[in-house]
């Protein structure tokens, strides 16, 4: 049995600065994982272990293709001449294919996509798989759930496993029979970050290179990026001196907040 974490690169687009004439200026901005990827890279290590299988990253080139070696991942999957652009299904269809390019997969997970949300749900549509997102935890069949009685209710049923989804009312747990694809929502920075002993060494781990002719899939995207502009903007005030409050108070009911 295996389980797929996906890693994606792409460049924080609040670093980036937009000119005046609607070039972006990306700097000295190195390109970096989605934020919610390590929570899925985190939480595959915790169902292998539980499940006794074994995680395969999956990415497309570009960055550090060891990532999810350094995070667990007995082996990578790197897309060399695939790049994640604006198209969502273009993206999708070349992480399915290569999900579909790995034997005995039994959960795909993924980042919610801070940047792009639609690409897990995508995915899952083109797998014909369950989808459930906003994933915060999930133990395996046999495991009891954190915080529970410990009673029998409490156990995942065979051949599932039981997610734990953060939602605006509360937390709400589901049984989700596998295969299945998690959408993993991080819920705060990555509690253990590898270090550079784990970094060299997952550098040594099998990697396998793919390009899309291999996956029978295409660079398909149906977009093209024609041109960049700052966003629309209104002009600010900054109000200062011993009477700021009164000018801010009279401001605000000019502009009929107050």
């Amino acid at each position: 049995m295996k389980i797929v974490v996906g890693f994606g690169w792409g460049r924080d687009p609040a670093a980036a600065r937009v000119t005046s004439d609607g070039i972006v200026d990306w700097g000295r901005v190195r390109p970096a994982v989605n934020d919610d990827d390590p929570a899925a890279a985190a939480l595959a290590a915790d169902l292998a272990a539980a499940l006794g299988a074994s995680v395969v990253g999956v990415t497309f080139g570009g960055g550090d293709s060891a990532w999810a070696a350094a995070r667990g991942a007995a082996e990578t999957v790197v897309v060399d001449d695939a790049t994640p652009g604006a198209d969502t299904l273009a993206t999708a269809r070349v992480l399915a294919a290569a999900v579909r390019s790995i034997d005995d997969v039994a959960l795909v997970l993924l980042g919610d996509g801070a940047w792009d949300r639609a690409v897990p749900v995508a995915v899952a549509a083109e797998l014909g798989l369950r989808c459930v997102a906003q994933v915060v935890g999930a133990v395996a069949g046999g495991e009891t759930a954190a915080g529970a009685a410990g009673g029998a209710d409490e156990v995942p049923a065979p051949g599932a496993v039981r997610v734990t989804r953060r939602l605006a009312g509360g937390d709400e747990l589901v049984d989700v029979v596998l295969p299945a694809v998690l959408c993993c929502a991080a819920s705060g920075a990555e509690a253990r970050p590898p270090g550079m002993r784990q970094v060299l060494a997952a550098r040594r781990l099998p990697q396998t290179r793919r390009t899309l002719a291999d996956l029978g899939v295409g660079e398909s995207s149906a977009l093209t990026t024609v041109g960049t502009r700052p966003p629309a903007t209104t002009g600010g005030q900054i109000l200062g001196g011993a009477d700021a409050p009164a000018r801010l108070i009279a401001a605000l009911r000019a502009d009929g907040v107050l």
